[in-house]
């Protein structure tokens, strides 16, 4: 029969609750990219049409089937500008009409495979990107033709000839990289693009990542899903690099750069992780990062620790327990249910690895009273988990529930939250 401290180990593991990802990618997905370059084409009118209201004229466009096979079958730059812009219209219809009807993103790939002209290349980009965009499902279930006819090859050609200051051109093919990586898993592609170019476009992905570097770092984000050890392409220069871009305080990118870090480091081998910490000075700006309560940065910073402590790994844990301090005054002021959630799970794995030494019968103080106001604020989820982490004090440090605390605890049942109940039930059981 299970001991009490087994019995708990196991509901622990059973009811831990996965760590939700942060989602700024959305704000990408929501910005479909509109071709404004006027040009004096016999399409110039059409363009303007569309342009002033991609909903309606898209739409319009598609019933003209006669104008439609013009622009399709045109070698004018304007027919395919049109056709791109036509791809950013937030209609599912649309866009299945596009797909289906008119296979459009067959048409890009064609174009792509038979033009060296990078404004025409760029064009192909931006349509096929706002096409990956759209939520529909269709949609998504192109990606595979796509990677079946070697788009990669086609992005890796593009990101060879692109410099620095062709923003627009770099711009469209890393939201067409983002748009393929994305969700990548519903599509039944991974084999196929690790079997490609992948990782010789992550590099020159980093190399121009100057020019774009949040949705740069989407991308690296998304490729590190697919492939393992990608921190190995990355050399101390280009990681200070990104360090140093969080001093222009933007909270969004500080979070995104600190999510690619954090994406790399989880799937990276330990001995580099740890060179890694040797050389940079990560500590300082995941350290500033949770000083900015409850912003995207700090939520990145709390998953960035909270992973590193996962490592069971003695200098993975010790770089956690250098933000120790920082974490307990995260966890007495932030408002943040999601950060008092990750706090009270990176206290749990520092004190599972035992690596705490002086601050134990303080830090018991500190998680009951948290305990106890999650419950006033009818946060059960936290007051679950503090309960855990008393629990874990208790079987590493041998530090007991007086029977005030448990009279307290009696006192919390009946609050119809199925984990706490049955944790209540088993600290009293114990007694």
């Amino acid at each position: 029969m299970l001991d009490s401290n087994a019995l708990l180990r196991a509901k622990r593991d059973q009811l831990r609750v996965q760590i939700r990802r942060d989602q700024l990618e959305s704000i990408f997905k929501s910005k479909r990219v509109i071709d404004n370059k006027e040009q004096s084409t016999k399409y110039w009118a059409i363009h303007q049409e569309l342009i002033h209201n991609i909903e309606r004229q898209s739409n319009k466009l598609l019933q003209d089937k006669t104008l439609m096979k013009e622009l399709f079958e045109s070698n004018d730059k304007m027919a395919l500008v049109i056709l791109a812009n036509s791809c950013a219209s937030e209609s599912d219809q649309t866009i299945y009409t596009l797909i289906n009807d008119y296979q459009i993103h067959m048409y890009f790939m064609q174009k792509l495979q038979s033009n060296e002209d990078e404004e025409i290349r760029y064009r192909c980009y931006l349509g096929l990107a706002n096409v990956l965009y759209s939520d529909s499902k269709i949609a998504r279930s192109i990606k595979k033709q796509l990677f079946q006819s070697n788009i990669l090859a086609e992005t890796q050609k593009s990101l060879n000839n692109l410099q620095q200051d062709q923003l627009e051109h770099i711009n469209a093919v890393f939201r067409l990289l983002f748009g393929l990586l994305d969700k990548i898993n519903d599509c039944d592609c991974t084999l196929l693009i690790r079997q490609s170019q992948i990782a010789d476009i992550c590099i020159k992905v980093i190399e121009l990542m100057d020019a774009r570097l949040s949705l740069a770092s989407l991308v690296l984000r998304k490729a590190s899903e697919i492939c393992d050890g990608l921190l190995e392409l990355f050399d101390d220069d280009k990681l200070k690099y990104l360090l140093k871009q969080t001093e222009q305080q933007d909270d969004k990118q500080t979070c995104q750069i600190i999510r690619l870090i954090d994406e790399l480091f989880m799937r990276s081998d330990v001995k580099l992780i740890i060179a890694c910490l040797d050389n940079l000075n990560i500590d300082a700006v995941v350290k500033i990062a949770l000083a900015q309560e409850d912003s995207y940065s700090c939520q990145a910073a709390l998953d960035f620790i909270y992973h590193l402590a996962l490592k069971n790994n003695e200098t993975t844990q010790s770089f956690a327990y250098l933000l120790y301090d920082d974490i307990i005054k995260l966890l007495r002021t932030s408002h943040s249910k999601r950060s008092i959630d990750i706090c009270l799970k990176i206290l749990s794995e520092l004190i599972q690895s035992q690596i705490l030494k002086t601050e134990i019968n303080v830090l018991n103080e500190i998680i009951f009273e948290i305990g106890e106001e999650r419950y006033t604020y009818f946060d059960y989820q936290n007051c679950h988990l503090a309960l855990e982490v008393l629990m874990d004090l208790k079987e590493h440090y041998g530090v007991e529930m007086t029977n005030e605390r448990r009279k307290k605890i009696k006192q919390w049942r009946g609050c119809q939250y199925e984990q706490l109940e049955e944790l209540i039930s088993l600290i009293l059981d114990e007694a």
